[in-house]
């Protein structure tokens, strides 16, 4: 059993004694010396062997204190070629489990290759992702654009009518009479109906609107999409606001039309300057679009080069680790040896605990056992004299102690231990005592009295009955607990 543990407990502490050695030894030299140090010692054992086997047969007719001094250096030399052995056996243990490791180290830079293909697969998808969500919002904005310089040509137009209306209700015209029922007719409507100027409302939605498109046209916030709601609305107020732009000209054209007798025709409108600076924002935007897709490329591909780069430099580490690995074979089997002797005496000292615990715990068992075994003897000897003397306490009742007060039990069951001891009628003091007593024959207790008298208070240090309560108290604090385990009172 001992050779058994030697043989299999080195293997988990040699990675801590490669530690210490390896950090008490210069870089770069610490496996060469090992290595040359181990050599020297074979090289010195053998020769020590060829001189004593010289030595040996020179000697053969020498006295027979020689010969069995001659078969002692044998069993050392044996018992050193099996140390030997062992410590091969060690190494080639731990040279299988670098080998494992290293085989470890290769499937992880394998997964590492295959998480680096789904990267690369995901940035592609997330460029795709930016450009879908660039491009909705420069039409989102696109949609904006039209509906704040629809709302600019709404304002004017619904000035130009403001005033071409207050210019028609307030003129006097010497022929009205001329009117038409028709004219008159389109001018109440034209006077009665009142256009509401909406403008700033809807351009404070078009605001609330174009802030997620604005952060995402943001070269610094790029991960944020737009929703279809958004979309949606941006489109249904532009088509909301165009329809009243479409009815305000149609009203204006109305009115223009009736006004042409005395009105002169409004000259046409030049392109605005904010014509040309939204296309020139709409020229602008797309432009950055542009740009930050080339840059997200672009660093795309700086960061597959960077993860490529950490995969060589983790191949290159992992050669050099199966080198220094190699190296230390020489050192570990000096340390082998060493930690296979601290191993046997450490497990030598635990066995040699162990039997000294198990002695000791089957001592306390049978004490314990016998301890029992004598309180049981005594149990049964005392029962007899309980019964007799314990009446009040273990006979069948309806009232019952919960905690210190008397109560009512479902069924006729003995005293219980706990509310005994609850009332202090174990404590060998006067007022015990009469606590013992006011139990055995107070009023309360519908249990037959027994021996004891009835009580109803007072002094009982003169009382017939006080060598019967002493015992009772005995006995209760001696084998309460057995009265209570054989069901003789209530817990």
């Amino acid at each position: 059993m001992t050779e058994q543990n030697a043989d299999e407990d080195p293997a988990p502490m040699l990675p801590r004694q490669r530690k210490d050695k390896r950090s008490e030894r210069p870089p770069g030299t610490s496996g060469r010396n090992a290595a040359i140090a181990h050599f020297a010692v074979l090289v010195a054992v053998i020769l020590a062997v060829w001189a004593i086997e010289c030595e040996i047969r020179k000697q053969t007719g020498r006295t027979d204190g020689i010969i069995v001094r001659t078969g002692e250096l044998s069993d050392q030399i044996k018992s050193t070629q099996q140390s030997n052995r062992k410590a091969e056996e060690s190494v080639n243990a731990l040279l299988s489990t670098l080998t494992e490791r290293l085989g470890s180290i290769e499937d992880q830079l394998a997964s590492a290759r295959d998480q680096l293909h789904l990267l690369k697969q995901s940035a592609s998808d997330h460029r795709a992702t930016i450009a879908i969500s660039h491009a909705r919002a420069l039409q989102v904005k696109s949609l904006v654009e039209e509906a704040r310089q629809t709302i600019g040509d709404y304002r004017r137009d619904l000035q130009t009518y403001n005033a071409l209306l207050e210019r028609t209700r307030n003129r006097t015209e010497p022929d009205a009479e001329s009117f038409s029922t028709e004219e008159l007719t389109l001018l109440d409507y034209h006077f009665s109906e009142v256009t509401t100027d909406r403008t700033d409302n809807w351009s404070q939605r078009l605001t609330t609107l174009m802030t997620p498109v604005d952060d995402i046209l943001t070269a610094d916030k790029q991960g944020i999409d737009i929703p279809d709601t958004t979309l949606t609305e941006v489109s249904e107020l532009a088509a909301t606001i165009q329809q009243r732009h479409d009815d305000l000209k149609s009203k204006l054209e109305s009115l223009q039309a009736f006004t042409r007798r005395f009105a002169a025709p409004e000259p046409k409108r030049a392109r605005s300057l904010q014509d040309l600076v939204a296309e020139h924002r709409l020229a602008k935007a797309a432009r950055h679009n542009e740009t930050l897709v080339t840059r997200v490329a672009s660093e795309q591909e700086q960061t597959d080069q960077a993860v490529e780069d950490a995969v060589a430099d983790s191949l290159r580490k992992l050669r050099d680790v199966r080198i220094v690995g190699e190296q230390l074979l020489g050192s570990l089997q000096a340390d082998a040896a060493e930690q296979e002797h601290a191993i046997q005496g450490q497990l030598s000292r635990e066995q040699t605990a162990a039997r000294k615990r198990e002695a000791e715990q089957k001592q306390r068992d049978a004490e314990l056992l016998a301890e029992q075994q004598k309180q049981q003897r005594e149990y049964e000897a005392a029962l007899p004299e309980m019964r007799r003397l314990l009446v009040p306490f273990l006979s069948s009742g309806h009232k019952q102690l919960n905690g210190t007060a008397w109560a009512e039990a479902a069924k006729p069951v003995p005293l219980s231990y706990a509310g005994i001891r609850a009332s202090g009628a174990l404590e060998s003091s006067s007022t015990g005592q009469q606590a013992f007593l006011w139990l055995a024959g107070g009023p309360y207790n519908d249990r037959p009295d027994g021996i004891f008298p009835q009580y109803i208070g007072g002094d009982v240090s003169f009382s017939p009955a006080l060598p019967s309560i002493r015992r009772g108290q005995s006995l209760l604090n001696e084998f309460g607990e057995l009265l209570v385990a054989n069901g003789l009172l209530a817990p």
